[in-house]
């Protein structure tokens, strides 16, 4: 099977299309969104995409703040275990940065 295309090249990541490259981003994000839902999570996932450098990449967001995950292997949206533990590892790094941002002036 050839290689799609490349999508466009943002920031040294190559974005790769193809049909069932759309399919897959669609069904992590239905995964995704659903694990998010189950777990009353009060962030939302705001973008996934699979890029050919370093594999999927999943923003969050939460306010005006994004949390970005990269590198996510497909075996994350597989087993819940794993997706489990990414998800409180956002949870975490939203919980760090709210304090953070209030100890501003």
């Amino acid at each position: 099977m050839p290689t799609p295309a490349p999508r466009s090249v943002s920031s040294g990541l190559t974005i790769i299309s193809s049909p069932t490259g759309t399919q897959l981003d669609d069904d992590a994000r239905q995964c995704i969104e659903a694990a998010i839902a189950r777990r009353k999570d009060e962030f939302a996932l705001s973008q996934v995409f699979w890029t050919a450098d370093y594999g999927y990449v999943v923003r969050f967001r939460l306010g005006g703040v994004d949390v970005v995950r990269t590198a996510v292997d497909m075996v994350v949206f597989e087993e819940s275990w794993r997706m489990d533990r990414m998800l409180d590892g956002v949870r975490l790094t939203f919980k760090a940065l709210a304090r953070h941002v209030r100890l501003q002036p």
